[in-house]
């Protein structure tokens, strides 16, 4: 499979099942039963002609993936200020259904004792996806049972009645802290990143270490960086033309 979908992205164009034989070398016979199941899956798609291009899937992660990157390279001035002035790792994450995604991150060498930090992490025990959470519809919100808000540390929110009520703080506040619910000696802030019609896009969150640190000055710089950051979205900013 993976042959075939080299030979359409090297060719930028449609391709018939003669020419995917020609570019994986693989017979006719064998490129047209693996073209069927992918037609079937959605990766695929079969247009006029006999030929072939990418799915409406393909297509949609491919979106996905540009609109990502994209988002990332239009904060990426704010998320460095930030860390300049905090002088902590800085972090911009998504949802990802239950998940918290980074997808950048900003650290010196006081992130080395941090190395835990996730790539991927439960939203409903990190910072920025409780933040995230916070400014979802509620029946966006992924179908959690208690029995799943499994325990990272003993910090770890296990109730969805209490996580419902921590929500509705950081829904009034517009901030969400976390004090080692996902990790030991680890705490964060966040802040959610808001369009001009104020859905959360993303959140931008500062992580340190349990010992005293100014949060309270962290939560402010976070506040201030992401209004700057809902300001650019404001001015009809194009996940595709930046």
């Amino acid at each position: 499979m993976d042959l075939l979908f080299e030979a359409l992205a090297r060719s930028g164009t449609a391709l018939g099942v003669s020419e995917f034989a020609v570019a994986t070398g693989m017979p006719k016979s064998t490129v047209f039963r693996i073209l069927n199941t992918l037609v079937a899956l959605g990766h695929i798609e079969r247009l006029g002609g006999g030929r072939y291009w990418f799915g409406p899937r393909i297509r949609a992660l491919a979106h996905d993936v540009t609109t990502r990157a994209h988002f990332s390279a239009a904060l990426l001035p704010f998320l460095i200020d930030l860390y300049d002035e905090v002088r902590h790792p800085v972090t911009l994450t998504v949802l990802s259904g239950s998940d918290v995604m980074v997808l950048h991150r900003i650290h010196g060498r006081r992130a080395d004792g941090l190395r835990h930090e996730f790539g991927v992490a439960p939203a409903y025990c990190t910072a920025p996806g409780k933040a995230m959470l916070a400014h979802a519809l509620e029946d966006q919100w992924p179908d959690w049972s208690d029995a799943e808000l499994r325990p990272r540390t003993a910090a770890t929110i296990t109730s969805l009645d209490q996580l419902r009520v921590e929500l509705a703080e950081i829904r009034r506040t517009g901030i969400a802290y976390e004090q080692e619910e996902f990790a030991h000696g680890v705490v964060a802030v966040a802040v959610p990143v808001l369009t001009a019609d104020r859905r959360c896009v993303g959140a931008i969150a500062i992580s340190g270490g349990a010992e005293a640190w100014p949060l309270a000055k962290a939560a402010l710089a976070l506040r201030r960086t992401a209004h700057e950051a809902s300001r650019i979205l404001g001015r009809g900013w194009s996940p595709l033309h930046g």
